[in-house]
Formats: structure tokens, C-alpha cells, sequence
């Protein structure tokens, strides 16, 4: 968690956007790529 009850702990903040974020971004486009792949094609009906 990146807040305790008497601020925000910045080092938590930091190491999040630095190695957290990255990877999470990309699974979240191998998400959608493989999501887009399975819609129909709307020129197909």
C-alpha cells in the first residue's frame, strides 16, 4: 500500500511506477490485443 495514516510513503510511490507500472501496461495491451482478436469482424455479417 503506498499510504500509511501519517503520509504518503513516496519510496512505495516510486518503486511502483518504476517496476510495477511497466509490466502492467504491457500485459494490459497482451489483454486487449488478444480481446480485439476474438471480436467478429463487423464486415463479416
Amino acid at each position: 500500500m503506498m499510504h500509511n495514516y501519517l503520509g504518503v510513503d513516496y519510496e512505495i510511490v516510486w518503486d511502483a511506477v518504476a517496476h510495477k507500472i511497466p509490466g502492467l501496461r504491457l500485459e494490459l495491451e497482451r489483454i486487449i490485443a488478444l480481446e480485439l482478436r476474438s471480436q467478429p469482424d463487423p464486415g463479416d455479417t
